[in-house]
């Protein structure tokens, strides 16, 4: 029997991308294909600030990508993946959040 929940690979993620409070980038790394262009890129990232919610973090759809956001302080992570991949990202923005998060915090 076929499954359901595709398997992780390579091509799970297609972008990780870190931005300020303004929405200003602080670092960015795309894979995807239609990320190619610095415009498809920078219009991107625009949605991104925009849908965004003020909680912590969370899981929103973005044109055909499954965005997982965690906001940490004043830095936004967002890492997408295709519109099926949200468990594979969220594996990749718990550990980031521990390297951020304030040392007295942590158990």
């Amino acid at each position: 029997m076929d499954s359901i929940i595709p398997i992780p690979t390579l091509f799970s993620v297609q972008a990780v991308i870190f931005l300020d409070a303004g929405g200003e980038r602080i670092y960015a790394k795309y894979y995807g294909k239609n990320f190619r262009e610095k415009e498809n890129r920078e219009n991107f990232e625009k949605k991104l600030q925009g849908s965004a919610s003020q909680e912590n973090s969370g899981t929103m759809m973005i044109e055909t990508y499954c965005v997982i956001y965690q906001i940490i302080s004043d830095i936004f992570l967002y890492v997408v993946g295709n519109y099926n991949e949200n468990q594979v990202c969220s594996v990749i923005t718990d550990p980031f959040e521990q390297c951020v998060s304030d040392p007295s915090e942590r158990s």
